[in-house]
């Protein structure tokens, strides 16, 4: 067999056909054949699939909203019409993983920007189910950049959007005082009460998290050969706040001080760290420092435009990335854990039957290798083919 660029629509069709379509509550889901494309419902899979097949979709939608008329449309122009007779029921907490919201993708070769992406995915579903008790989470592989996440579970689909984007948030580690998530803190000088620690380790939330952190860096200056170097790394990465030279040398030398470091990692005990002469600015500054770590360590990249959108349409499982060449497919935490699996599992739905495909010009293809193809005919397994027809 041979296979160009024009062959996508019948490969297309004949993928529609065969392939199971996982969509839950299927009847109160608005259904896109693209993104544009929207405002179609239907009543079961055999409905969704004729409909697909027929018009060759190419980027198969399927909303995060329970809506009891997803077929509503007031027209163009008339959007707060549209919305009013669809009937909003609820939506699944959603979350969009995407690598180009990782620093310096650009760079990085597909498998390892997917990597990442799994690493983040993979912590956002363990702090939905420890933290936010989830029980019911589909994750999807987006068949390109990253990963979708949605929580089913009855307690979190009628939340409102601002209660969304503050989970969001917390997720990401943003707009949280660091004030707010201290033990004690009391800079009350003219008193001489002056106090700065932390929770310990096994409180919940963002307190816990910056202390786990924070005994990370002292284990870790602990166990280095140069911690000096170790101490002007961290704080040229993690401190962001105006610094003066002898602040940071002060700095400096009560991380790299056994005697200050057991002061916090026994105590948790941020004055004591820093000595009884440092001041308030240069306590929370510090505290600044070792939250920016924890960030890194603990928090979610996320697409912000996403999780608060109670009417998103998110690609299909089921459909195929087009721009990409790999298949939207649900897959489990096992997929996150070991991305040969997830990559496996993604050439399986094509397979491995070698096929020949036809290159107009030399091109560069993206997947679980990176590989050039000069133009020309070309020899590869279906899985491979469908790259190069989606990228070329």
């Amino acid at each position: 067999m041979i296979l160009s660029k024009s062959d996508l629509p019948r490969l297309l069709k004949e993928h529609y056909a065969t392939v199971e379509f996982d969509i839950d509550s299927i009847q109160r889901r608005e259904i896109g054949a693209t993104y544009y494309d929207r405002h179609h419902s239907f009543n079961n899979i055999d409905d969704l699939r004729a409909f697909l097949t027929e018009k060759s979709a190419e980027a198969p939608m399927c909303s995060t909203a329970l809506w009891v008329s997803p077929d509503a449309y007031a027209g163009k122009g008339n959007a707060s019409t549209t919305w009013k007779k669809k009937n909003w029921q609820g939506a699944d907490l959603s979350f969009d993983l995407d690598c180009d919201h990782i620093d310096g993708y650009e760079s990085m070769p597909y498998k390892k920007q997917i990597k990442e992406m799994a690493d983040h995915t993979l912590r956002l579903v363990n702090i939905l189910e420890s933290e936010f008790g989830a029980k019911e989470i589909v994750i999807t592989f987006s068949g390109r950049r990253g990963f979708h996440v949605r929580v089913l579970d009855e307690a979190y689909r009628l939340l409102d959007s601002k209660t969304r984007r503050s989970i969001m948030h917390y997720l990401m580690g943003e707009k949280i005082n660091v004030r707010e998530i201290m033990r004690g803190m009391d800079f009350n000088s003219f008193k001489g009460e002056v106090k700065c620690s932390m929770y310990p380790r096994t409180h919940g939330g963002w307190a816990g998290k910056l202390r786990m952190a924070t005994e990370r860096v002292m284990s870790e200056l602990e166990l280095s050969k140069e911690p000096t170097q170790y101490a002007i790394d961290f704080i040229n990465k993690y401190h962001t706040k105006k610094i003066t030279t002898k602040q940071s040398n002060e700095l400096i030398n009560r991380m790299i001080s056994p005697m200050a470091r057991q002061q916090i990692t026994k105590n948790g005990d941020v004055r004591a760290f820093l000595g009884q002469k440092a001041t308030k600015t240069f306590m929370l500054n510090t505290l600044d420092m070792f939250f920016n770590y924890a960030k890194e360590l603990y928090a979610v990249e996320l697409d912000t435009s996403v999780t608060g959108d109670v009417r998103r349409l998110l690609r299909m499982p089921g459909g195929v990335n087009l721009k990409q060449g790999y298949p939207c497919m649900v897959i489990e935490k096992e997929h996150l854990e070991d991305i040969d699996l997830l990559f496996f599992s993604a050439e399986m739905v094509f397979g491995h039957e070698e096929v020949q495909v036809v290159v107009n010009q030399p091109v560069s293809i993206q997947g679980y290798r990176d590989f050039k193809l000069d133009k020309g005919t070309h020899t590869l397994p279906m899985c491979e083919a469908m790259l190069v027809l989606c990228q070329s």
